[in-house]
């Protein structure tokens, strides 16, 4: 994430990510990272995907670690790092073309840019 970190108070900051529906602990959780609220925040206001939209590069991040990259067009997965046993993410995060295009914390979905994809089943099938 490369966002720049803007000042929020802890009452802002607890109110806006409230204002998300967000459980308390994935409150305090996010709280805690503010890169993480701000890049957060912008991507918020992005626009869904069309429903006609194909991605060209999926990449599926764990607390902003790629684990999976994969290049829709070819059907090539061009990068894909191996996850220890028991291993549960804090916060996962989708990317579609550097976007992001869903992303997690814990059980609460915070972005989801991707709800009116009509192909995603498609795209995705990949991780059958």
């Amino acid at each position: 994430m490369t966002e720049q970190t803007l000042f929020m108070s802890p009452e802002a900051t607890q109110s806006l990510l409230k204002s998300w529906g967000l459980s308390q602990s994935n409150v305090e959780f996010l709280k805690q990272r503010m890169e993480t609220v701000n890049y957060l925040r912008s991507q918020r206001e992005c626009e869904s995907f069309p429903a006609n939209y194909t991605p060209s590069v999926v990449e599926i991040l764990y607390e902003d670690v790629i684990f999976f990259r994969y290049e829709v067009e070819t059907e090539e997965v061009t990068f894909c790092r191996p996850c220890p046993d028991g291993y549960n993410p804090s916060f996962s995060e989708w990317k579609f073309d550097g976007k992001c295009a869903f992303f997690q914390c814990g059980e609460d979905v915070v972005i989801n840019q991707i709800d009116k994809m009509a192909k995603l089943d498609e795209i995705v099938g990949f991780l059958d």
